[in-house]
């Protein structure tokens, strides 16, 4: 899998602060709750946005009984969405540091920590020993891994 040096070479990877500036501009404080509607312009890293995620649980009928894999999660957005429409648990595995450390942040601010565990990691090499989930989503993630990419989907299908 391309290292987190490699990625941060692509823009929308870089300055992950900038998050802070746009909540910052909503008139929200440096630390304090955010409402998760306002999160979602600018935490869905991948095309279509919500819309997409919509269809994901209309297809795939998620509900609160339901434990989602978000293999390589950015911000956190899809999980925090998920979580919030239909009240369904998912773990968010995201490579890097810097982008781990705002989704941790954005979920804890937004409510949503009981519902959404973050995890830092390469899904090319983390196990996830014990752990079972229903659904395994991999938005945008599998563009990212060239030539892991059968390793990350054998670590996902575990």
């Amino acid at each position: 899998m391309a290292d987190s040096n490699d990625i941060k070479a692509m823009k929308m990877y870089q300055h992950v602060d900038r998050v802070y500036n746009e909540l910052n501009a909503m008139g929200y404080k440096d630390d304090g709750p955010v409402k998760i509607e306002d999160l979602w312009t600018f935490d869905q890293w991948h095309l279509l946005g919500t819309p997409a995620l919509d269809i994901l649980i209309k297809k795939l009928k998620l509900n609160s009984t339901h434990d989602v894999l978000d293999a390589g999660s950015g911000l956190g957005g899809s999980s925090r969405y998920l979580a919030h429409k239909t009240g369904c648990r998912a773990l968010a595995v995201e490579m890097q540091p810097d982008v781990h450390a705002v989704a941790e942040t954005l979920t804890r601010r937004s409510g949503l920590a009981d519902h959404v565990e973050h995890a830092m990691g390469d899904m090319a090499e983390l196990k996830l020993v014990n752990r079972q989930f229903d659904v395994a989503i991999a938005i945008m993630m599998l563009v990212h891994v060239g030539l892991n990419r059968k390793k990350v989907i054998e670590n996902i299908a575990m």
